[in-house]
């Protein structure tokens, strides 16, 4: 099993360096016809957002999939083990709720624009909405597997950082 989630994890964090890649060449390009040039290009705007709007969401996968979520460093590392483990838990739980919300209201969402497209690209903004689910779902995934590994894992037991690996 942990040899599927760092094949996933590779596979995204390659396809977050390309869509960087895309959105900074894009944009680049964009802002040089633009000011430089005087010769607008009408697409770059909307293929930066679209590309922002993926790389953003998968980012936030690979965050919650190292367990870099954000917390008050200062209030947690003045907790004791067990009230950490506690709040690691009670944390995974509330994010699996929150994710699974998200799943579900997101394929709603993506599907609901399926037949609208963009105004440049004239491509489905179903598409590019449907980062929301497939994100969802990947974090989903993250979250319970983190749920896991503190589950099993007794209080006290935490590496340096105090997260899941």
């Amino acid at each position: 099993m942990k040899a599927i989630a760092t094949a996933v994890d590779r596979t995204i964090e390659a396809i977050l360096a390309l869509l960087m890649a895309a959105m900074t060449a894009v944009v680049f390009a964009g802002v040089v016809y633009r000011y430089a040039l005087h010769a607008p290009i009408g697409w770059t705007e909307e293929v930066g957002k679209f590309l922002l709007v993926w790389a953003s969401l998968l980012g936030t996968y690979i965050a919650v999939r190292r367990a870099e979520n954000i917390r008050v460093d200062a209030i947690y590392d003045r907790m004791g083990p067990r009230t950490r483990w506690v709040c690691r838990i009670a944390a995974h739980l509330l994010m699996a709720a929150f994710l699974t919300a998200l799943l579900v209201e997101g394929f709603r969402y993506a599907r609901a624009f399926l037949a609208q497209t963009s105004p440049m690209l004239e491509i489905s903004v179903g598409w590019v909405y449907s980062a929301l689910p497939i994100s969802a779902a990947l974090m989903l995934i993250a979250t319970l597997a983190n749920l896991k590994h503190d589950l099993v894992r007794p209080p006290g037991a935490e590496n340096a950082a105090g997260d899941v690996p």
